[in-house]
Parts: structure tokens; sequence; C-alpha cells
């Protein structure tokens, strides 16, 4: 199961969501580290935004900043509809890369994972989209572009990775992430697990 949504926000929140993300100084794509301000070649690579390993399981929308409550409250009616049963979050993160590194092939925990690009000036030719393979990891079985506001949600175990970004991309291709796992506790739970 994987399911990409275009315009996955309003188009004005989608603007607003990725500036609110981005001025934070540690996502700033420009800081260039000493070099003359012309040459674009010193980046922030990667910085987590919500629980790690230590506290999986245990993260609530009231510790989340405002814009990604927003997001989190559009991504909980996404992965309901699209699975029939309401989700909690497990934990979230962003992860970011440039030209040169990418993600290995890997599976997540929990039973779906929801991947937003808020990068708002990404070009399509700069690639850094995601590939999805077979069971087997034999064969990639579907390309999701990095589109901005786009969201790609799918089940947690297919094998995965971030593609690489183009020699000619100067920004970092940076993702939004959110584990979930099925709420056992909601009403919905029931339903779906007798009507499987």
């Amino acid at each position: 199961m994987i399911k990409v949504i275009d315009n996955f926000l309003p188009e004005n929140e989608a603007i607003e969501f990725s500036r609110k993300f981005f001025e934070d100084k540690a996502w700033n794509y420009g800081w260039n580290m000493g070099v003359q301000e012309s040459e674009q070649r010193a980046w922030n690579w990667h910085r987590s935004v919500g629980n790690d390993t230590m506290n999986m399981g245990q993260m609530s929308e009231v510790d989340l900043p405002e814009h990604l409550s927003l997001l989190w409250e559009y991504t909980d009616s996404a992965l309901q509809q699209i699975s029939g049963v309401k989700h909690k979050m497990d934990r979230y993160y962003s992860n970011s890369h440039t030209f040169g590194i990418e993600g290995p092939i890997h599976r997540d925990d929990g039973s779906l994972t929801a991947l937003y690009y808020p990068c708002e000036d990404w070009q399509v030719e700069w690639e850094g989209g995601t590939v999805f393979f077979n069971e087997e990891i034999t064969d990639s079985i579907k390309y999701a572009s990095y589109k901005f506001n786009r969201m790609v949600i799918f089940k947690a175990s297919i094998p995965h990775r971030a593609m690489p970004v183009t020699r000619e991309c100067y920004r970092l291709r940076t993702s939004v992430v959110f584990k979930t796992s099925m709420d056992v506790t909601d009403p919905s739970y029931k339903d779906w697990y007798y009507n499987r």
C-alpha cells in the first residue's frame, strides 16, 4: 500500500508551513560556514524535531509546535481515510540530504509511515524522491518524485529509500516523517479487525 497525495495541505497553509519550518536557522540551506556568500557548498544535514527511540510511543499532539500540529491533523485524517483505522503517532522527525548523500534501503517500524515534502522551491529535475522495492528487494515497484506539498503514505514494512539529488541541486532535500501504529483503543480498530 503506497498512496501519493498531491496538494496535501491547502496552498496557503503549505506555504506557511514551509516558511515556519525552514525559518529555524538550523534548516537554513544557505549557511556557508565561513566561505564566501556567493558559494553554496556548506550545508546543514539533519535535525531531529520529535521523538527518538528512547521515548517512542509516547508522542502526543500537544508536544507539537503549531505548524507541525496542523500537518499532523491533516495526516491523521488521511491515515484513517486510507486505512479505515485511526492511527497514533509514535514519533516524528525530519531527514535531509544533499548531493552525494542518500539513504540506504530500509523498512520502517510501526504500521504506516507518512512522508511529507515541504520544500517550496523544489525543482523536479533535482530528483530526490522516494523509491519503493518489492519484498525481495530485487526490483523497484514505485517512485514518488519529490514535489512540494506532496504526502506519501505507505505500509511501514515496504522496503524503500530516499533517492539522491542531482549535482545541480543546491538545496537540502528535506522530508517530515510521521511514524504511526494502529490505535487499538479507538472504536475504528474494532470495526477494522472484525471486518477485514
